[in-house]
């Protein structure tokens, strides 16, 4: 750990800091008779047991004040037993939620990887019941890691990085029958990356677990240095520089799975770490991480990037990236302009996966295909997709009896005129959005649908999402609507009064004000479709305000997104 280290300054020692810091709120949060480490709302998980990573690397890192101090000792000793008091007799541990939801028995890495580098980390200063005891449940998981992945054709990215952690452990403890299962897996897994960097799940891209399965690879590296993994680490950097904001958050707009986070993970960092840019974009993400920092936000991928930061570079990528950024087989486009960043994607479920989505809790339907992030007020139009929701579908197009929730064609076009533009096909409807900035620095976005005559009954509507509104007051520009607070509870509707009609409007929000065609329809709050939750209801912060506005055939509507 230490060979590695520098002392200049940068986000390593203050993400360190930072880590250090936190001791105190998470030893206050230790239940003293069980040994767990409980959430900031009392209840507890197995994947809330991250930090026991970083309580062992505080414990042996020389600089902090937590070096070799027994309470710290102590802890992570108690959350270790904790862990493998859960685990039953086959390597298995029942896999349950904070709020008390039981989701079966599984060999989930989460909590296995932290405490297997804990144990190694602590060494010979755990007593030798302990160590043998923890070894012991090592070897239980490992044995059904290995006989879960071996012959099984199911490829996913928490079985990657189950697989990657039995690599680590098989090496660590020298259990060199069990480590080909976990690289034979590894290959399939990494055979699986496209050449856009990505890993696709049910026919889509998804950046966030995107990470996981560069976690898993970048993992296997760290532990074996195989040659034949960094050229799929490459791929995948590529691939997050082109998908991550400039303030380190990922873009959901791609996204078939996670919405935007203010705060970006950090799995998938020790992918990056060996390459000049990978660290740049760590640096990136680990800035960001600590401007939203919640006290007791300590886990163990943190304590990954800290052990292994920095890995000396052994191959190098471009450290800049082009403002422009065609990708995903011409279907996707980001630029970079000024102090805005934006995103235009006309991926969908693919036809063959359509069926499968239906039925399938995991995955969103990609319709949202606009995001505008600025430098200032962060991401401001987009958020992410939900599933089968028109509010978060950025063209509900409607023909006949048959609703489109998914392209049938898409592409990008970079500069036209001066304006980027995505074209839809749905069925027999064309839909275009362009996206361009000003000569005063706004945005201007513009939307149109067209279809023949013969195509018969056909309703399009065109929606934006503005998310982070929780709390703030908005204004609008329409008669008899005061502004109004956006409260979690609280309904809020401007929208056209018939029988008058109601001319073009414009919404402030702070510094954002919005000038919206007529007819438009503002509502607060939409709430996306949450998978993680047992009952699917999301958490308030993710409720976005949406504007909605018919489109009719062969009229482009446009709107300003300028800041006052």
């Amino acid at each position: 750990m230490d060979a590695h280290r520098t002392d200049t300054p940068g986000a390593e020692g203050k993400l360190l800091s930072r880590v250090a810091s936190d001791v105190p709120e998470l030893l206050a949060r230790i239940d003293r008779t069980s040994g767990r480490l409980l959430n900031a709302e009392g209840g507890f998980s197995l994947s809330d047991q991250h930090p026991i990573y970083a309580f062992a690397l505080l414990y042996r890192q020389p600089g902090t004040v937590w070096q070799g101090r027994a309470e710290v000792l102590a802890t992570a000793r108690g959350m270790g037993d904790a862990i493998a008091a859960l685990q039953n007799p086959h390597g298995y541990f029942l896999f349950f939620k904070a709020d008390g939801s039981a989701w079966g028995d599984s060999v989930l890495p989460w909590h296995v990887g932290p405490w297997l580098e804990a144990w190694r980390l602590l060494g010979e200063d755990l007593d030798a019941g302990v160590r043998s005891r923890w070894q012991e449940g090592f070897a239980r998981w490992m044995g059904a890691v290995a006989e879960e992945i071996s012959g099984n054709g199911r490829l996913h990215n928490i079985q990657a990085y189950s697989a990657a952690i039995l690599v680590r452990g098989a090496c660590l403890m020298g259990l060199d029958a069990l480590a080909p299962a976990g690289e034979a897996f590894l290959r399939r897994i990494a055979a699986l990356q496209t050449e856009d960097g990505y890993w696709p799940e049910g026919g889509c891209p998804t950046v966030g677990y995107n990470f996981v399965y560069l976690q898993a690879l970048g993992l296997y590296y760290a532990a074996t240095r195989a040659a034949w993994v960094r050229p799929h680490l490459e791929r995948g950097l590529a691939f997050h520089r082109r998908f991550t904001y400039p303030d380190g958050t990922g873009v959901e707009t791609i996204d078939s799975r996670v919405r935007h986070h203010q705060t970006p993970p950090v799995i998938g960092g020790l992918a990056f770490l060996p390459f000049p840019a990978g660290r740049e974009l760590v640096e990136r993400i680990i800035e960001r991480h600590l401007a939203t920092w919640v006290p007791g936000a300590v886990n163990g991928h943190l304590a990954y990037l800290l052990d292994h930061w920095p890995i000396l570079p052994d191959a190098s990528l471009p450290a800049d990236r082009p403002d422009t950024a065609a990708a995903l087989g011409g279907r996707a486009l980001t630029r970079r302009s000024g102090d805005w960043f934006w995103c235009l994607s006309g991926l969908g479920v693919p036809a063959a996966e359509r069926q499968r989505f239906l039925h399938h809790r995991w995955q969103n339907d990609l319709g949202q295909r606009f995001s505008l992030w600025h430098a200032t007020l962060g991401l401001v139009v987009g958020g992410g997709s939900s599933r089968l929701q028109p509010a978060f579908q950025t063209f509900s197009v409607v023909v006949g009896g048959a609703v489109h929730f998914a392209p049938d064609a898409a592409h990008v076009e970079e500069d036209v005129d001066g304006e980027d533009v995505l074209h839809l096909a749905f069925g027999p409807v064309r839909c275009t959005l362009g996206v361009r900035v000003l000569p005063d620095g706004a945005v201007v976005a513009r939307w149109r649908a067209d279809w023949p005559e013969a195509a018969g009954e056909v309703g399009v509507t065109a929606n934006v999402t503005l998310p982070y509104l929780l709390d703030r007051q908005a204004a609008s520009s329409l008669t008899d609507t005061p502004p109004e607070t956006l409260a979690a509870k609280k309904n809020v509707v401007w929208i056209e009064r018939p029988p008058a009609p109601v001319p073009p409007w414009a919404l402030t929000i702070g510094r954002l004000q919005v000038e919206l065609p007529a007819a438009t329809t503002f509502h607060w709050p939409e709430y996306p479709f949450n998978p993680y939750a047992i009952d699917n209801v999301a958490p308030a912060k993710e409720a976005v305000g949406s504007l909605s506005f018919h489109l009719p055939s062969d009229s482009a509507i446009g709107g300003n997104l300028p800041l006052i």
